[in-house]
């Protein structure tokens, strides 16, 4: 059987679209696990932070300790100190946990748009009550420690 180039290039072109379905397949499925689990909150991480903050007793022991955890000391003497996972791009992301002063330990799970947000609401606030009444918790969830 002669050689035919129209037969050659019909063979790599199926070949191709083949190759390129099974990878778009592939990629599709990829993004969307990961995308689902943006902005809802990880327990594994509230959990992590968890430990880590019962063991630090005010804001500086806490970012002695961890570099990461941001906090503030409010002029009424109550203090509030913690860490926040972005959502976008994170699959841990939409989590934001806290100790305050009462030496309670709370994780929240939402859409948080930067890890700076968490510094950005401590700044804004007089206190802790100020800070867990702000109008932007309304859109987080609670998580319940087991």
């Amino acid at each position: 059987m002669p050689f035919s180039v129209r037969r050659f290039h019909v063979r790599h072109l199926l070949f191709l679209v083949a190759l390129c379905a099974v990878v778009a397949a592939v990629i599709s499925r990829l993004p969307r696990e990961k995308i689902e689990a943006l902005g809802a909150g990880s327990p594994r991480y509230a959990t992590k932070w968890k430990a880590v903050f019962d063991a630090f007793a005010d804001p500086e022991a806490a970012h002695a300790g961890a570099p990461e955890v941001v906090g503030r000391r409010f002029n009424d003497g109550s203090w509030l100190f913690g860490v926040a996972s972005g959502s976008h791009g994170n699959a841990e992301g939409g989590t934001i946990v806290v100790k305050d002063s009462s030496g309670r330990v709370r994780a929240f799970f939402g859409h948080v748009c930067r890890p700076e947000s968490l510094e950005e609401a401590l700044g804004e606030s007089q206190s802790t009550t100020t800070f867990y009444g702000m109008p932007g918790w309304k859109k987080f969830t609670e998580y319940a420690y087991p």
